[in-house]
């Protein structure tokens, strides 16, 4: 069995990063954890962090003046892709309770959505209605910056 040298071993894999970069671009460019095809999917895992201001980045109050709050990275967590209109739109951060901040912004529309505590806790979440089919960027903040929390974003009707 021969073995290849070093150099080979590093061109061929410098060559695998370069070809997957141009035959599978990354998802990172649009966001950290990927997409969600709603209906197809209803949840996604992640985990927060970043030091950014998401009110400097977006703005300071969304839509319907709710104020915009939390800490986060300024690339999105998800990109949310709605098939088709749908009336009612429940999204839902589940971190086992701690201080989460949800920021949704309907790339269409250009128009934001904010939303920090529920009535049944700290984990933030939000109900949309008449939400046209298209993409929607979502980012998931915490109350202070740098924090690391696992979580599970639901997406329901």
């Amino acid at each position: 069995m021969k073995i290849a040298s070093p150099s080979v071993v590093k061109s061929c894999f410098f060559g695998f990063a370069i070809a997957s970069v141009i035959i599978f671009p990354s998802v990172a460019e649009d966001s950290h954890f990927g997409s969600i095809v709603f209906p197809d999917m209803t949840s996604a895992q992640g985990y927060t962090g970043g030091t950014t201001s998401l009110p400097a980045v977006l703005g300071n109050k969304d839509e319907n003046e709710n104020l915009c709050l939390g800490f986060g990275d300024p690339v999105p967590d998800y990109i949310l892709i709605l098939d088709r209109d749908i009336d009612r739109l429940r999204i839902q951060v589940d971190s086992g309770g701690r201080d989460t901040t949800l920021l949704i912004q309907d790339l269409e529309e250009q128009t934001l959505y904010c939303a920090d505590d529920t009535e049944v806790g700290m984990d933030a979440g939000m109900t949309l209605s008449d939400r046209s089919s298209g993409r929607y960027k979502i980012w998931i903040g915490t109350s202070d910056p740098g924090q690391r929390w696992d979580y599970t974003l639901s997406v329901q009707p």
